[in-house]
């Protein structure tokens, strides 16, 4: 079998399961936000002066805080095993993990085109990755607009806000 120069052998995989939960791990950080109560913690920040410490405790907001950067770390990680397992395969070539620090984005579109060009396909978690995010924007403004309707039924019903 005669291979060209930075070209992996024919049937070399392109995608493991790394690459997948990397793809799809972003959603777990957008349901967190599902996850905490934010009309109790808005109504416990206008009705307790003193609520301001407990309500860093709330369990949904803590799930929040500290899940996105369990969640980050967690990409970082399968990024730099993916990398590795890259490597294992025979990609002589390999977008570094090290750009999963920027972006989900950038290191999921970076390792498909590098792969791509040495296998001749290898596009699938780019597309996923796009479609995760285009989902995660949609949840993210279903979200916000709950937020805000929160917000706004909040300030038109207390008394003493001028609207």
């Amino acid at each position: 079998m005669t291979m060209t120069p930075g070209r992996v052998p024919e049937g070399t995989p392109t995608a493991n399961w790394l690459i997948w939960a990397y793809t799809l791990l972003p959603l777990l950080s957008v349901f967190t936000l599902f996850a905490w109560d934010f009309e109790g913690y808005m109504l416990a920040s206008m009705t307790d002066p003193l609520a301001t410490s407990s309500m860093m405790l709330d369990p949904g907001y803590l799930l929040l805080s500290v899940g996105s950067w369990v969640i980050a770390a967690g990409m970082i990680v399968l990024a730099v095993f993916d990398w590795r397992w890259l490597g294992q395969q025979g990609y002589t070539r390999r977008f570094h993990w090290a750009w999963a620090i920027l972006s989900n984005l950038v290191y999921v579109i970076g390792r498909s085109v590098v792969v791509n060009r040495q296998a001749g396909r290898g596009f699938a978690p780019m597309w996923a990755t796009l479609a995760v995010s285009a989902l995660s924007l949609v949840l993210v403004i279903v979200w916000f607009v709950q937020m805000m309707n929160v917000i706004m039924l909040m300030v038109s019903t207390t008394p003493g806000i001028v609207s």
